[in-house]
């Protein structure tokens, strides 16, 4: 499991986990004639920090912040109990307090490079031509033009016709 680590972060999450377990084996009475775990309490420790390792391979810090607390449970249980003497407990705690430290400084989640999103591809039709009223394909005169009806006379030209009549009108001279 530790070959999974990166080499700058195997030796800090494996020694404070050597630590632990060393601690609990001491805890199980080798070579004390104190307060002893039962093999059960002792492979349920040790389930506990091979998920602390396993979850730090995976760059998982939750999860191995968890497996950390589970085991820390266990051994204020096992302290409470009686299990563990006060040397064991203190050196169990240390090694949780460093451990747990140590993945909070060192398990980080793998840099993951971003990645562009796909291309979006947009079929677009090319435009029609604009089409004329069935009408404009006869053969024939070609279109009506419209008749714009006049908005009053423009000039009023008087009786006479076209322009200006002199001496019809009011002014000088004349009649």
């Amino acid at each position: 499991m530790i070959a999974r680590i990166p080499a700058r972060h195997r030796p800090a999450v494996a020694g404070a986990l050597a630590a632990l377990a060393a601690a609990t084996l001491a805890g199980c009475g080798a070579g004390h004639a104190a307060p002893t775990l039962s093999a059960a309490g002792a492979a349920q420790m040790d389930a506990h920090l091979k998920a602390v390792q396993t979850s730090a391979d995976q760059h998982d810090r939750a999860g191995a912040t968890s497996a950390l607390d589970a085991f820390a449970g266990d051994v204020a249980r096992a302290k409470s109990a009686g299990r563990l003497t006060s040397t064991v407990y203190a050196s169990l705690e240390a090694g949780i307090s460093r451990t747990r430290g140590r993945i909070q400084a060192e398990v980080v989640a793998p840099a993951t490079v971003p990645t562009a999103p796909a291309p979006v591809v947009v079929a677009v039709a090319p435009a029609a031509a604009p089409t004329a009223p069935a009408s404009a394909h006869l053969p024939g005169p070609g279109p009506a033009k419209a008749r714009v009806p006049a908005q009053g006379p423009a000039h009023d030209h008087g009786p006479g016709g076209h322009g200006k009549a002199k001496g019809g009108g009011k002014g000088k001279g004349g009649d």
